[in-house]
C-alpha cells in the first residue's frame, strides 16, 4: 500500500505528495522533519559549535560554526586568551579537543584546545576527522585616518591631492 509513502524533488526543503518521487539526499547523517498535515518537511545537518573561556565561556550557548555539507565546518570570530573546545549539538556527548593550536586532530573527550594570542581566526572543523585549524585573518591594529585635500587644479586636468598631516 502507497497510502504511507510520500516524496519530492526538492532537497533539503520541500512539500511531499503521497505517492511522490525519492528524494535524493547526500551521503552523510540528517536530521528529518516532516509536518504530515501540511506535507512540508527539511533535512539539516548536525550542528558544531565551538566555546570555551576564549569565548564566553564553558556554560554558554555554543557558537556554531556553519556547514554546506555536513562535514566541513567553518566560521570567522574572535578569540581571546584562553581555551576552547568542539561540540556536536551543543551537547558534550559528542566533543573533540587536544591540546596544540594553530591546528591540530581532536579526540573525543580530548584536553581543551589552548588559544595563546587574542585575535580573529578563520577556524575551520572536520567532523568526520576531527581535524581542525585557526587560522589568523588580516587586520589592521591602530588603524590611523588622516587628514586629506582633494581638489582639481582649474587651469589643467589635474588634481591635486593633498595629506595635511605630511608629505605624500
Amino acid at each position: 500500500a502507497t497510502n504511507f509513502v510520500w516524496g519530492s524533488t526538492s532537497y533539503p526543503t520541500g512539500t511531499a505528495i503521497q505517492s511522490g518521487p525519492s528524494i535524493f539526499i547526500p551521503g552523510g547523517e540528517h536530521f528529518v522533519t516532516f509536518n504530515r498535515i501540511t506535507n512540508d518537511y527539511s533535512f539539516s545537518f548536525p550542528s558544531i559549535g565551538i566555546l570555551g573561556t576564549a569565548l564566553n565561556g564553558f556554560d554558554v550557548d555554543d557558537t556554531d560554526l556553519g556547514t554546506v555539507d555536513g562535514f566541513s565546518y567553518m566560521l570567522d570570530l574572535h578569540l581571546n586568551v584562553g581555551e576552547v573546545k568542539f561540540r556536536k549539538d551543543n551537547t558534550w556527548a559528542m566533543n573533540w579537543g587536544w591540546s596544540t593550536f594553530p591546528s591540530g586532530t581532536g579526540i573525543q573527550d580530548g584536553a581543551n584546545i589552548p588559544i595563546g594570542i587574542d585575535g580573529d581566526y578563520n577556524v575551520a572543523f572536520d567532523r568526520l576527522s576531527g581535524q581542525y585549524t585557526f587560522t589568523g585573518l588580516l587586520g589592521i591594529q591602530n588603524f590611523k585616518t588622516e587628514a586629506y585635500s582633494i581638489y582639481p587644479n582649474p587651469t589643467t586636468s589635474v588634481w591635486n591631492i593633498e595629506n595635511l598631516n605630511q608629505t605624500i
